[in-house]
């Protein structure tokens, strides 16, 4: 690679780098949003069905969801749907 390519591979590598951030970025936080809707409309159904939230409140959850993302929302499943929680284990 000659000095001139190198130049110009330097100069567009720092920009290219930043926007794939960005784009990581809003790629995870738009996914945490969506799960947390997920939960928010779950907790809903909850609610209507006269089934109350375990450990926490239903907003407590939601906002846990918005800040974990599929983590907390792979927890509120296990916890509220899963053969688990009604203890068929």
């Amino acid at each position: 690679m000659d000095t001139e390519s190198w130049e110009l591979f330097s100069a567009l590598a720092a920009p290219v780098m930043l926007l794939r951030v960005i784009l990581d970025v809003l790629f995870a936080v738009g996914l945490n949003v969506l799960f947390a809707l997920g939960v928010g409309h779950d907790v809903g159904v909850l609610q209507r069905r006269r089934r109350g939230t375990a450990l926490v409140g239903p907003m407590v959850w939601v906002f846990a969801t918005l800040l974990g993302g599929v983590f907390v929302a792979g927890l509120y499943w296990v916890i509220h749907h899963s053969t688990l929680s009604r203890g068929e284990v």
